[in-house]
């Protein structure tokens, strides 16, 4: 704040400030800054971290953005393509107005929810666009506060985050609750909401072959997302077994869940 308010003493049309990201939170930080002083700074977070600045810049007010000619350009730090931006993010129809979905977890680079998403995003002409944002466990309560300042809508939550996430929400699904784990976040009227798909939607494509009632299903792991598989295939009838490498992790899911958890060696 204080080098801008130095910086406008010059006259000038625009004024750019850059600075690299070191984590999620120096982005966040630096987005909600640059979107109360928007018109005339160009503000962008470097490095792979700070990515989603150059991504959100119109919801910032940013009046421009930089981005290289070719794919395989070595440029700056977290630098996308103009194709890139203009045909995955939909970059020139983003404005001030659109809603901001997206992943957190970490890693999230693997993910391919930012082609999917934004795809069905165009398909169904929605003002909206999905980014991808790496937060650790030690970020995410902080993560979280700023992410209200911000026109999110809802976020998909994965790996460490979806326990951890639990005891930071103001409204959790009983669902959710049961499980223990949230891979989906709801914002609405400065709250967010906690819900969990994982299971279902895992059952529904299965049984979109066969129903499990009846049937006998071995999860491997113990994660968020086996939970909420096991949670959902023991409510429509299934018998469930979890195996994992702690097999004393596996035995209090189990018992959770009034299902059977045992250790690895068990596959065998």
């Amino acid at each position: 704040e204080a080098i801008y308010k130095k910086m406008q003493k010059i006259p000038a049309f625009f004024y750019k400030i850059a600075m690299m990201a070191k984590n999620s939170l120096d982005a966040m930080r630096l987005i909600c800054w640059a979107k109360k002083n928007k018109g005339k700074l160009i503000a962008i977070s470097m490095g792979s971290y700070g990515q989603i600045s150059r991504i959100l810049g119109p919801i910032m007010g940013c009046p421009i953005t930089y981005a290289k000619l070719e794919e395989d350009q070595t440029s700056a730090p977290g630098q996308l393509s103009a194709k890139t931006l203009i045909e995955r993010y939909r970059y020139r129809s983003l404005t001030s107005h659109t809603a901001v979905y997206g992943l957190i977890g970490d890693p999230v680079e693997q993910s391919i929810s930012e082609k999917t998403h934004n795809r069905l995003i165009a398909v169904s002409r929605l003002d909206a666009v999905y980014v991808k944002i790496q937060v650790s466990p030690s970020e995410l309560s902080d993560f979280l506060q700023l992410a209200k300042q911000l026109p999110f809508l809802g976020l998909s939550v994965t790996m460490p985050l979806k326990e951890e996430i639990v005891p930071l929400l103001e409204e959790i699904d009983v669902q959710a609750r049961d499980i223990g784990a949230v891979n989906t976040l709801l914002f609405e009227e400065g709250e967010m909401f906690g819900y969990n798909t994982d299971g279902i939607g895992a059952l529904d494509a299965i049984e979109n072959e066969f129903l499990v009632e009846g049937k006998r299903i071995v999860i491997i792991g113990a994660g968020g997302a086996s939970k909420a598989i096991a949670y959902e295939a023991k409510r429509r009838g299934a018998q469930v077994i979890i195996i994992n490498r702690d097999d004393r992790k596996a035995s209090e899911i189990a018992e959770r869940l009034h299902c059977i958890g045992k250790g690895l060696e068990h596959m065998k």
